[in-house]
């Protein structure tokens, strides 16, 4: 088991210089303690976008033993744009008793329920497919949600009240088979079935009726990550930036009698802080109790702008356009949702860094799209 001390990450993985990341980090896959710490070390290479050097180390180190290890491989095979990287998550001599069952399910024309893992974002995605791949000729499909996850109470309400039945379901009776996403989309690439992204559900676009005051949704950070914290934060802007690019917008969004409804987590101070300077900026992650809440924001708002997280998914997955900031080495999916016919290519419009930790030239792209500048 990892402990929690090797999970924090050093200092110098926060600033710009990439090669010294790089470097160092190797120094601390080599100086990792047990196996299962070396492959948490060795994935965190993929965040710094070493891909080759994560496959060397996957090839000479018994990594790929550990989950760890075989999501590293996964988002290097993603990030190479490999043919269905999925299989990277399963130990290679399962996949053929973990396949059987999808396909003689497939076969008989019975539906096959898919369990709704990870974060919101995640199950938002998987959802988003499932939906477009019931409009085709495909084996049926259904979305399970897991009794008593954290993340499933959050998006079960929000799926039940947006996707029809029996799309959805909480039991698992009538289903032939049931299976995990990732091992869904790897059998869906051993059946080379088309992936297209449908929208779970529409919102009106207030753009053809403002209100008196003009709002725009922002979110400037996704939730900490406890296992990988270098991933949170590299999608995520430091409040001085945020501060700083307030600053940069006050006059702006002033004349234009504009109102940013932010969704960004802060402390009690950064809240503060936010609220004494910027009249025109309300911070409303208290009032978000559920992805209702957030679906009645994005309807409010004319425009939608987000790091990545749970955000750009349901804005995007409810057919409403949004621009996303993105880091130099971004999530692999990128590679795909952008790629992919369907909502995400239609409704996303990526802002990525060109350096890395560094977020000046996709906020000024960022500025001149809401014409901010």
């Amino acid at each position: 088991m990892v402990s929690a001390s090797s999970r924090a990450q050093g200092w110098w993985l926060y600033g710009n210089d990439l090669e010294l990341a790089q470097t160092l980090q190797d120094q601390r896959i080599r100086a990792s303690r047990d196996e299962e710490e070396q492959a948490q070390q060795i994935a965190i290479l993929t965040y710094l976008g070493a891909y080759q050097q994560c496959r060397d180390w996957l090839n000479r180190t018994n990594a790929l033993h550990y989950s760890h290890g075989r999501y590293a491989l996964c988002r290097a095979q993603r990030a190479a744009q490999n043919a269905n990287p999925w299989a990277a998550l399963a130990p290679p001599e399962r996949l053929a008793e973990l396949l059987g069952p999808i396909d003689q399910a497939a076969e008989q024309d019975q539906p096959i329920g898919v369990d709704l893992v990870g974060g919101i974002g995640d199950q938002l995605e998987t959802s988003s497919l499932v939906l477009m791949l019931n409009k085709l000729d495909a084996p049926p499909v259904q979305l399970r949600l897991h009794p008593g996850q954290t993340q499933a109470d959050v998006i079960r309400p929000f799926l039940a009240s947006s996707i029809a039945a029996p799309l959805l379901t909480q039991t698992s009776d009538d289903l032939a088979v049931r299976v995990s996403s990732p091992l869904f989309r790897y059998w869906l690439g051993t059946i080379q079935a088309p992936i297209q992204y449908g929208a779970i559900k529409a919102t009106a676009n207030p753009g053809a009726k403002r209100a008196q005051r003009t709002m725009i949704l922002t979110c400037w950070r996704t939730k900490p990550d406890p296992i990988h914290p270098l991933s949170s934060f590299s999608r995520s802007l430091p409040f001085r930036t945020i501060f700083a690019l307030m600053q940069r917008w006050q006059s702006q969004l002033n004349e234009a009698n504009i109102t940013l409804l932010d969704m960004s987590e802060y402390t009690a101070q950064e809240a503060a802080l936010i609220t004494t300077h910027f009249n025109n900026v309300k911070c409303i992650r208290p009032k978000i109790q559920a992805l209702s809440d957030t679906v009645q924001y994005i309807e409010q708002c004319i425009r939608i702008a987000s790091v990545d997280t749970s955000l750009t998914h349901l804005s995007a997955t409810c057919g409403r356009d949004v621009d996303l900031l993105l880091p130099l080495h971004p999530d692999e999916r990128w590679l795909e949702l952008l790629q992919q016919p369907g909502v995400y290519q239609d409704h996303v419009t990526p802002h990525q860094q060109v350096s890395f930790h560094d977020w000046e030239q996709p906020l000024q792209s960022l500025s001149h799209s809401l014409q901010l500048i």
